[in-house]
């Protein structure tokens, strides 16, 4: 079942889960929305626990407890028959506008203050049904490593994380933004090395954003 999950305009479901937070790293909300508004009602749970992910693993802040709190907010409305995609709409637009910072990424992987860029009341979100996929296509930077069709392509986890820092929209600069992720990329590079990367010393300078 995992490998044949398919969201309601046809899309594969891992392939809509990596735009939804590559999107949101990008601050693109037209493409997060419409990942999520695939996602949604049929894979709410993964959808809540992606954003909550998401929160934890690029925000700058303690965004995650915003998050928790809209998924409250949706559990009562749920409780009561309703299907109102506006919580996950904010959780979204939150997202997107949040900074974008990796230190809690990178701590957990290789061995964190609060503030919105714009008070969250203050910020406008669109429904997630009202989000259109521009072109009709799937962006090409959707297919990472995690992704079947990125593998097949020759990405590996190198390519993940110079892509990930070099996309954040806004950034938040971090503690480690000029360290190296060598201790989980060796690790990673064991299970899928497409290139023949060495397992030492990588050239992190394409890295550093300019």
């Amino acid at each position: 079942m995992g490998y044949n999950m398919i969201t309601k305009n046809g899309h594969n479901f891992f392939e809509m889960a990596a735009m939804l937070q590559n999107a949101i790293r990008r601050a693109d909300y037209q493409r997060a929305g419409y990942a999520a508004n695939e996602m949604f009602p049929k894979y709410r749970g993964y959808l809540w626990r992606r954003l909550l992910i998401i929160s934890a693993e690029d925000c700058y802040g303690i965004m995650t407890k915003e998050i928790v709190a809209l998924k409250q907010a949706e559990e009562m409305m749920k409780n009561g028959g309703s299907d109102e995609t506006i919580f996950v709409s904010k959780a979204i637009t939150l997202l997107c506008y949040a900074r974008k910072n990796r230190d809690a990424d990178y701590f957990a992987c290789n061995l964190m203050h609060s503030d919105h860029p714009i008070p969250p009341e203050q910020i406008e979100h669109i429904p997630i049904e009202e989000c259109i996929l521009e072109g009709g296509r799937i962006p090409d930077w959707v297919y990472n490593w995690h992704t079947s069709k990125g593998r097949a392509m020759g990405r590996d986890v190198v390519d993940a994380i110079v892509g990930d820092q070099l996309n954040m929209q806004p950034l938040q600069l971090g503690l480690w933004d000029n360290e190296d992720w060598e201790r989980d990329v060796v690790n990673c590079l064991k299970k899928h090395n497409p290139k023949g990367r060495p397992l030492k010393g990588i050239d992190w300078s394409e890295y550093e954003r300019p």
